[in-house]
């Protein structure tokens, strides 16, 4: 298991504590015919450093840190809170915050970037890195931006070259920081200095009366005998696929599907299973094309099958239809649905409990789960005009520490926990979906694989000659961008003394 993530687990273990004592409230309906014992057999014996290890007698000399936050992410943002206002996870955000401004003599600042969406506003950001405007120490870009903000715009610091941001540490996402990035430099990090990509999350949402009405095995029991597949959940979904009025069309009102995708469906079915669009190196850390398989061909059409030409199964990605999909599973149309852990909140009037499970194996082959990240998560990055790239990181450090000790317990116990959660076992699901985080590498700069895999998915292309097509055009494409990021000169920004 990974070091980065072993606190994340321990606060979990708490949280299941919590939610045992609180079954009544929280748990399945009492006379339900299906239970589950929460399983768990992990200890953890060691203590917890939440020391950033920064030099002694740091103090910033009263210096603002500004913080540039897009107004589509403000209401998930875990940086900037003005006042104390007697909510728990508002006003852990704040003492964070003013424990760090009195610590190191320094004011926090979040600055709602100018524009009308998340891409005008990095738009406002790249002006202003370009015009030479060191206003902003930290900017916080969902992961497309980010990727063009140092791949097409070169406008991003390696933060690789700083000596005080120690990526080892467990308030570091390694999984996000190595799946992300490339070229052996990291300009795009996550972790706990900003949690948003921990909500976004996928999870798969089961319902319990469907589960119970047709006699099912609850999937927690397939994940703890290790029998968790794609096959499985696939006869899962067959199984309760029934058309109630029997005229022969499956709509979400009247019948019952099996499964609900989420949008980006062809491309997590590949990312859970242990796949990304482009490849990457281990020992170079340079991206590669490494889709020309046969198992990813069988992953690509065993699911576009399932999923878009199985309408008595799953409704696939009509777009008519998604905005729905929500209402379908709350009101027992529908046994599983993919959804960000934060739909829990749209599922608040739901009158039949439901579970929440890591996403199913390919096959018992595959070595560990995969739960996809939405791209709207948030990503620590530091422009290249900042003043003094040192203070920023010995801040940023001293941030995600002391949000690992303070902020994170309470957001997944008052968030996770107690807002998403309805049963002991989904939280301890919630430790394996948050230990294998799966996130989609360059989605800008490779798009011609996005765009193959898309058509597979939703026209039945094969798969095969569909990935051959592109296979030249992408390892040129892949060789242009990495003769273009080498030859850039990897240094610290100079400090500014004005």
């Amino acid at each position: 298991m990974k070091k980065t993530l072993f606190y994340k687990l321990l606060v979990i273990l708490l949280c299941i504590t919590l939610l045992a004592l609180s079954v009544v409230s929280c748990g399945k309906d009492e006379n339900s015919d299906i239970s589950g014992e929460n399983q768990n057999a992990e200890t953890f014996a060691e203590t917890q450093s939440y020391d950033p290890e920064l030099p002694e007698g740091i103090n910033f000399g009263g210096y603002t840190f500004v913080i540039a936050i897009n107004s589509g992410n403000i209401d998930r943002n875990f940086i900037d809170r003005e006042t104390l206002n007697g909510v728990r996870l508002n006003d852990t955000i704040y003492e964070r915050n003013s424990y760090i401004e009195e610590k190191y003599n320094c004011k926090i600042d979040g600055l709602t970037l100018a524009g009308s969406d998340n891409w005008t506003q990095t738009g406002t950001m790249d002006a202003l890195i370009m015009a030479g405007d060191n206003s902003v120490d930290i900017t916080l870009p969902i992961l497309v931006q980010g990727v063009a903000m140092y791949l097409d715009q070169d406008n991003l610091v390696d933060l690789k070259l700083s000596e005080y941001l120690n990526f080892d540490k467990p308030w570091w996402d390694t999984n996000c920081i190595d799946q992300i990035n490339n070229f052996g430099k990291i300009y795009l990090a996550g972790g706990d200095f900003n949690m948003t990509n921990y909500e976004r999350a996928w999870g798969l949402f089961f319902n319990y009366t469907l589960l119970n009405n047709y006699n099912l095995e609850l999937p927690y029991t397939h994940v703890k005998n290790g029998t968790w597949t794609f096959d499985t959940f696939k006869q899962m979904c067959i199984a309760v696929s029934t058309d109630l009025n029997g005229d022969g069309i499956w709509t979400g009102t009247d019948d019952i599907y099996g499964y609900l995708p989420d949008d980006d469906i062809p491309f997590a079915v590949l990312i859970n299973s242990g796949y990304n669009l482009i490849g990457k190196d281990p020992e170079t850390g340079y991206p590669v094309f490494d889709l020309m398989n046969e198992r990813v061909y069988k992953i690509l059409e065993d699911w576009t099958v399932f999923i878009q030409q199985s309408p008595h199964i799953s409704p696939g990605m009509d777009y008519n239809q998604y905005s729905q999909f929500a209402s379908y599973f709350s009101s027992d149309h529908a046994l599983f649905m993919s959804r960000t852990l934060d739909m829990a909140l749209q599922l608040g009037d739901m009158s039949s409990d439901y579970g929440i499970v890591t996403h199913p194996k390919f096959d018992e082959n595959q070595e560990k789960y995969g739960n996809f990240v939405n791209q709207s998560g948030t990503y620590i990055a530091i422009p290249k005009t900042v003043k003094n790239f040192d203070n920023v990181c010995m801040f940023i450090e001293a941030m995600s520490a002391r949000s690992s000790e303070t902020v994170l317990p309470v957001f997944y116990e008052q968030t996770l926990c107690d807002r998403y959660m309805r049963d002991s076992e989904s939280v301890e699901q919630l430790r394996i979906i948050l230990s294998n985080l799966s996130y989609n590498r360059n989605l800008t700069v490779f798009s011609p694989v996005g765009g193959i895999i898309e058509e597979i998915f939703f026209n039945g292309a094969g798969a095969a000659s569909s990935l051959a097509s592109i296979e030249e055009a992408t390892k040129t494409r892949i060789q242009d961008v990495t003769n273009v990021i080498t030859a850039r000169v990897s240094e610290k920004p100079p400090v500014f003394n004005g």
